[in-house]
């Protein structure tokens, strides 16, 4: 880990790390590659879409009109969709450049009610039809 880094736990929060108490700073924790993420927006609970870019949720962009929090969708990603992942700065076809934090879950196929629910139900209703209109 470094300073200045974002970490992003498993429940997709996002945490900027600071310099660790009584930690002295050193040189060689300044590099080219922890600059190049500064400033750079996160998006978490992202997903694909299907133009080839990103949505998700943003935060730490650097445009005053953006409020973290918001959900952002980009450009067309530079990069290839299937190698997408966690903790990748991805850029977009426009050069805007992106962090990924946690992905969106996969929602599981939603199950149909059992059929002896949905004939209750009908019964019910034809029950009270009758009912109002006799």
């Amino acid at each position: 880990f470094r300073v200045g880094q974002t970490v992003t736990t498993m429940s997709g929060q996002a945490y900027r790390l600071g310099k660790r108490s009584g930690a002295a700073s050193s040189p060689s924790s300044k590099g080219a590659k922890g600059a190049a993420n500064v400033g750079v927006p996160m998006l978490s609970q992202w997903a694909i879409t299907q133009f080839g870019g990103v949505t998700g949720t943003v935060t730490n962009c650097p445009d005053p009109d953006v409020e973290d929090g918001e959900v952002l969708t980009t450009s067309k990603i530079q990069d290839e969709l299937d190698s997408l992942r966690v903790g990748q700065t991805v850029i977009t076809m426009n050069g805007s450049r992106y962090m990924l934090g946690a992905r969106r879950p996969v929602n599981p196929p939603v199950e149909s009610p059992p059929t002896n629910v949905v004939a209750g139900l009908w019964v019910i209703a034809i029950a009270l039809f009758v009912t109002l209109t006799d």
